[in-house]
């Protein structure tokens, strides 16, 4: 996709929050409804399952409704946008990435709250493609809400697009991915800093944690902290940095008889991002725009992957 001359990429919006990721099947005929026909279908199936009040024009005050059983609370706004993300690849122009925002006002606590999910464009076609223009590929949603509200999401997409909606959750290979990001970014940092390129506290002083399952309910979890420094250590001893994993851990067996190939890695914290096995994901406010786009596209590919055959 081609950036328009005002088109600002908006890459930090997805920055700072946590998601939880699903992968989506191919969309029967999504492209056909307008952006206000996909508002008011989502819109009455919210209204309609979670006892709300549409109160996008006319809102109704808690204090008039707290003696009445018909509505459990205000569906306050619901909008679709097109998001610009420069650097997410697309099959088709036309299928661009897609924000979903919604507030509802609770009545039993008086409570605003906002959720939000994310669609991302699958950039390629499947081979096995067989109904060109008829099914759209959305193949990654990145959802902030709690589960009844998923469950929502997941509802709308199988019933009016007949497009299975279920959680991604992490190949040991795609966590290992999410090290190699950020051992990418810190030799990017020590390029720019030899060149006195200014580098934010922010993404120096973080350590590289790692938490493995060890599956023995007699055992805790093990829980690593890896310096910049050390990392860099380590890589200066190794010929390719895509080694760094297989270094760390004969290091870690052989100072101290672990042996981490033979754990379960759960959750990987860094400077770039919070992965966990789970598909529970936040990318740092403070990470780097070509890092941050590397790591949605590497969960972009694995919803691919277990999507699509033949891709």
């Amino acid at each position: 996709m081609e950036a328009g001359p005002m088109e600002i990429d908006e890459i930090a919006d997805i920055a700072n929050q946590t998601f939880t990721l699903y992968k989506l099947g191919p969309i029967f005929e999504f492209h056909k409804s307008s952006m206000a026909a996909k508002e008011k279908t989502f819109a009455l199936q919210l209204c309609h399952n979670l006892k709300l009040h549409d109160g996008r024009k006319t809102r109704r005050s808690t204090k008039r409704n707290k003696s009445k059983d018909d509505f459990d609370g205000d569906l306050r706004k619901l909008d679709i946008d097109i998001i610009h993300l420069q650097d997410i690849k697309s099959y088709d122009p036309e299928v661009k990435p897609l924000r979903f925002t919604f507030e509802i006002l609770q009545y039993g606590d008086d409570k605003l709250s906002q959720y939000s999910f994310y669609m991302l464009p699958s950039p390629q076609v499947p081979k096995n493609e067989k109904r060109p223009g008829v099914l759209v590929y959305y193949p990654l949603l990145l959802i902030k809400a709690p589960q009844r509200l998923r469950q929502e999401i997941i509802t709308w997409f199988e019933k009016r697009y007949v497009a299975a909606c279920t959680p991604l959750f992490m190949y040991p290979a795609t966590m290992v991915d999410a090290v190699h990001v950020w051992i990418d970014s810190i030799l990017d940092i020590e390029e720019n800093l030899k060149a006195h390129i200014h580098v934010p506290e922010q993404m120096l002083r973080p350590p590289l944690v790692l938490e493995y399952q060890t599956g023995d309910e007699d055992m805790s979890n093990v829980k690593l902290r890896i310096s910049r420094t050390q990392a860099l250590a380590i890589c200066n001893r190794i010929p390719n940095r895509k080694q760094f994993m297989r270094a760390f851990e004969k290091h870690v067996e052989k100072t101290t008889h672990v042996r981490l190939d033979t754990l379960t890695l759960n959750r990987v914290t860094s400077s770039i991002a919070t992965v966990r096995k789970n598909g529970y994901v936040k990318i740092s406010p403070h990470s780097y725009k070509a890092f941050a786009v590397r790591l949605l596209q590497v969960w972009i590919d694995l919803a691919v992957e277990k999507l699509y055959k033949n891709v």
